[in-house]
Formats: C-alpha cells, structure tokens, sequence
C-alpha cells in the first residue's frame, strides 16, 4: 500500500477486515502517525524505483495499491514503473474529483499559470499559499516581491522544515501546520496577515478545497485553484 492519505486509511480497514497483511509505506513521519493505529507494517521514507524494486523482492506482494496524494505524479509514476518490471497487479486508488460553485475562482493547470496569474492579475495583493513545500521555492522566486508577498502554510514536519530552510523568504511567512484544518484555521490566517487571495491545489474535500473555498467566499476573496494532474 502506498499511503499517506484519508483514502490509504480507508482501504487499509477495508483489506483488514478480509483478513490481508499490509505493508505500508509513507514518504513522512505524518504519514506514519496516521497510520499507527493500525495492525500493519510501516516503512517509512521516499523510495526511488530502484528501492521499491527492492521492497517488493523483499515482501513478494501479490498486489500493490496506490493510495498516494493525487499531486504525488511522480511517486504514482515510479511505481508504476517497479510493478511492471516485476509484473505485479497495480491498483491506483483515486480520489474523487468535487465541483465548486464560486464566481471568484481563477483555475490554471500548473504552479507556472498560478504564478503568471498572482504577477499579471494580482500584482500587489498579499497571498495565503497553501500548496506544501515542494514548490514554494517556485512561488517566492518568481512571484513578484515574492517573498514579503507570500505568506505559506506548510506541513509541520522535518521534510518541509529542510526544504524551507533553503528559501529566500522571511521565517515569520512561513506557518508550520498539520492537518485537519478547519474553516476557522484558514480565516486566522487570512485575517492575520491581511492576505487577499489563496492558492491552494485541488486535492478535493479530503484535502479541504471545499473549507477553503467557503472561506474564501464568505470574505469574498479570489482563490487560484491548480487542477489536479490527469492520471493515466
């Protein structure tokens, strides 16, 4: 099972009640937490194509289930990549894809038109970005004024932490958060910074998007929503 997610978890009960062993692994530490509860085996830790090679040599599964983060491409391609070397029935567990009626919604398909869109339509505005550590380097660097402008809400473990330590962006712009994240979460932080528009990725209601874009509404703030990456 590759998890980390609400769906992971879901599944990770379903297999259990049919009596299945499992074996998990999880790119975070918070993954893992998620996951304690459960009578499984954890590996936590980023695999590379070489590694999950290894792992399956190791387990011999007689299926893998991908349950990862629908923003999570490239893990969700690597491990394509070992099943098929090691000729291994592959299920990709996928999230449902939710409609949000907002008249203020500004989608783009990549960080490149998020930020297009924050430089040419919102050139001055301060930002709520809350779409992780992985790319937030991309935002301060090519945001104009990037780093007093933006303000980002990242998971609170050593992952994000290391990553953030190497951008250009003032410590206090940088909110170390996990969630659930309630509406009420977001709008402090809104409030707080005096921020005028949020970005956020469209990881569907497991991921919030529905919370956020409410709150958005009820402050009647533009949202840059990244559509999810289409999966084959």
């Amino acid at each position: 099972m590759i998890a980390g997610t609400t769906e992971s978890r879901e599944v990770i009960e379903q297999l259990l009640r049919k009596g299945e062993g499992v074996v998990a692994t999880t790119a975070t530490e918070l993954g893992k937490e998620m996951l304690l509860q459960y009578p499984i085996e954890i590996r936590e830790g980023r695999l590379d194509e070489q590694e999950f090679l290894q792992l399956f040599e190791e387990i011999n599964p007689k299926e893998v289930i991908d349950a990862s983060h629908p923003f999570a491409v490239v893990v969700t391609k690597t491990v394509q990549n070992a099943c098929q070397k090691r000729n291994l029935p592959y299920k990709r567990v996928e999230r449902n894809i939710e409609s949000y009626q907002y008249d203020k919604i500004y989608t783009v398909k990549d960080t490149k038109e998020a930020i297009s869109l924050l430089n040419e339509v919102f050139g001055t505005e301060k930002i709520l970005l809350t779409t992780g550590s992985n790319t937030l380097a991309d935002y301060v660097i090519n945001v104009k004024n990037g780093k007093n402008r933006i303000y980002a809400r990242v998971l609170d473990h050593e992952y994000a932490r290391e990553i953030c330590k190497t951008i250009p962006i003032e410590k206090g712009h940088i909110i170390y958060q996990n969630p659930p994240f309630s509406k009420e979460d977001t709008k402090s932080l809104l409030l707080k910074y005096k921020c005028q528009v949020l970005v956020t990725k469209d990881s569907g209601k497991a991921g919030g998007v529905d919370q956020k874009i409410e709150v958005a509404r009820q402050m009647n703030l533009p949202v840059i929503l990244i559509e999810r990456p289409k999966e084959r």
